[in-house]
């Protein structure tokens, strides 16, 4: 918070820096708002305050699998975005230099991600030529990630640090080829520098620093700056209309991660409801409570997981309705966009990748200034190349996939048609039984009809011989 406030206003800071008053000289006397917060620190000469007493205790968890996210909010301003591009590497440094292996793993990965995030929601690869539109997802258990973005292994502090500045001068190119949007709209960068443990167990540890830089452009006003953190820090869910920036920090807020705030204001320029509606929101999102813990996974699982929810969902899709079809398949896309970024995480990928940065990295350092102009277009070509076989052995991937859901459809067909045949049968055999039964039944009634017919008729010719043989006697004796 470098600079002073304008005449007419007083910002005062007790001796131990997380207590902040905001003097105001109104016409009816003096308004005094006394706010508490954890420090207060000049972005220039307190950088090294501000990491030592506040971010070191969090990075220092790191290794143990807690992923930290640190929120940076700042108003459209070049002093700010020095300071915050030089306090960003040597949060970068702190975690590069401070990171061990844990005890009970085999092997430990360090990579780095760098993405710009729009106000539609869309995302561009800061550390890709590509300049094609990414989507930012929740992907349990992994948290919030860019679907497709790039992720780029380094072994140390120096070729993070060289990363990041390589991303930075990207994204001041994407603003500069949009200079007509950069000042109407809302802009982010997402840095984020994860760590991946092999356990004993099978299962990896990971664990993810994210630097979410968001700032507004130079025509909107303050208090919009503030609008997608109020709308994220709230209690309440947010609405379908809510745009994408408050759906990210509304993630960062309460997802599976220690969350660090910090307020980036230049005092000579920032307006007195700019300051206080700042402060009242440190407070609000202080009062958001959770419980982290590290994230524990085994890709192997994850992915069958989605290819069972695939298959359900495809059965479904066989038996719903058309207003049912919508939705089933809006699922559909989604499992698949997760089953995509799953495979993605794979350390081998991740490798090829690396090392085909580091090569052309290399070769930029040892080239002639002359050739050094063409390398350029030779990393962006050798990267579309790159990425062109990682897509073909995706696409390849992907039809065995198919393939395998194919034929697990028709032997899950299959045995439905004998399970529906062996129904078959066996109503037919009982059907076939309780014919014979009843045939048998009314063939037995047949014969005891018979039998009593004959028998009535044996009787009534007894009868009848009686009868004549009665009246003869009586013939005679008359």
């Amino acid at each position: 918070m470098p600079g002073s406030l304008k005449q007419g206003s007083f910002l005062v800071v007790n001796e131990d820096s997380n207590r902040l008053i905001f003097i105001k000289k109104a016409e009816k006397g003096v308004q005094e708002d006394c706010f508490t917060i954890d420090g207060v620190f000049n972005l220039g000469s307190g950088q090294d305050k501000l990491l030592l007493e506040q971010l070191k205790p969090l990075l220092a968890k790191v290794p143990l699998g807690y992923s930290v996210s640190l929120l940076v909010c700042k108003g459209h301003h070049h002093r700010l975005q020095e300071y915050i591009q030089d306090f960003v590497q040597k949060v970068t440094e702190c975690l590069m230099q401070n990171s061990i292996t844990p005890q009970n793993s085999s092997e430990c990965l360090h990579t780095i991600s760098f993405a710009q995030i729009n106000a539609d929601g869309t995302a561009k690869d800061l550390l890709s030529p590509c300049n094609r539109d990414l989507q930012v997802m929740d992907l349990p258990p992994l948290g919030l990630v860019v679907g497709e973005v790039t992720e780029i292994v380094v072994t140390d502090s120096q070729a993070a640090t060289n990363f990041y500045v390589h991303g930075i001068s990207l994204h001041q190119s994407h603003l500069e080829q949009s200079s007509w949007k950069q000042h109407k709209t809302r802009y982010g960068t997402l840095l984020t520098i994860t760590t991946e443990a092999k356990l004993k167990c099978g299962k990896l540890q990971r664990a993810a620093v994210r630097i979410f830089e968001f700032s507004r452009g130079d025509e909107f006003p303050c208090a919009d700056l503030f609008l997608p953190l109020f709308q994220g820090s709230s209690a309440v869910a947010l609405s379908a209309e809510a745009e994408p920036f408050s759906w990210i920090l509304k993630h960062l807020l309460e997802e599976n991660t220690f969350t660090f705030l910090l307020f980036c204001l230049i005092l000579p320029d920032a307006s007195e409801e700019e300051i206080l509606s700042a402060i009242s929101l440190t407070e609000q999102v202080r009062t958001i409570t959770k419980r982290v813990a590290p994230i524990l996974w085994n890709p192997t699982e994850e992915a069958q997981k989605r290819r069972a929810q695939i298959g359900e969902l495809r059965t479904q899709m066989c038996s719903s309705t058309w207003t049912q079809d919508a939705n089933v398949i809006t699922q559909l896309g989604r499992v698949i966009k997760e089953l995509q970024v799953l495979k993605s995480q794979s350390w081998e990928e991740k490798r090829k990748i690396s090392g085909n940065e580091n090569k052309e990295t290399s070769l930029e350092a040892r080239s002639p200034p002359g050739q050094q102009e063409s390398l350029p277009w030779q990393k962006e070509k050798s990267l579309l190349t790159s990425q062109a076989e990682t897509l073909q052995r995706g696409q390849k991937k992907g039809e065995r996939d198919l393939e395998k859901l194919y034929q697990e459809h028709q032997r899950e067909a299959e045995i439905q048609k004998q399970h529906m045949l062996q129904v078959f049968r066996a109503y037919k055999r009982q059907t076939e039984g309780q014919m014979d039964n009843l045939e048998q039944k009314y063939q037995q009634l047949l014969h005891e009809c018979l039998q009593d017919a004959i028998m009535l008729a044996t009787q009534n010719q007894r009868l009848q011989a009686r009868k004549q043989l009665g009246c003869s006697e009586k013939a005679t004796q008359t």
